[in-house]
């Protein structure tokens, strides 16, 4: 994916079934979290809840001017996370998460990102949390 869009970290979210909590997996270059893949943390005050609720795009050009989910981004703050966006995972069936991508650098993500990101959150497979 790094030839098409520039990400220094991808999040997977998956929602439980009860909708109480969610996974977090981070990854590649800027790991803002080292948490096992599987751990949980509460839907809502997340970025990646919301999406999931809302079924919206959440998406910050930088995190220093942003007001909402506070607690969330303070940690994308102290590891030097500037922008952040998050889409909804969902089939016609379910609700199954969220997906993120971050980069260190502050700067606008153009629609053409924005489209190709919606389109690979679209096309994870997600056999382990189907409900």
């Amino acid at each position: 994916m790094r030839s098409v869009i520039d990400f220094d970290f991808l999040t997977l979210v998956s929602t439980i079934p009860l909708a109480t909590s969610c996974d977090f997996t981070f990854s590649p270059r800027a790991s803002p979290e080292k948490r096992a893949a599987g751990s949980e943390s509460p839907v809502e005050g997340q970025s990646s809840g919301w999406v999931w609720q809302t079924q919206q795009p959440f998406v910050v050009s930088d995190t220093e001017g942003e007001t909402r989910f506070p607690d969330f981004l303070k940690r994308f703050r102290e590891h030097n996370v500037r922008l952040t966006r998050d889409s909804s995972a969902t089939t016609a069936q379910h609700r199954l998460g969220a997906m993120g991508f971050g980069r260190l650098t502050p700067q606008c993500i153009t629609d053409t990102e924005l489209q190709f990101m919606e389109r690979v959150a679209s096309q994870v497979p997600w056999p382990l949390i189907t409900p």
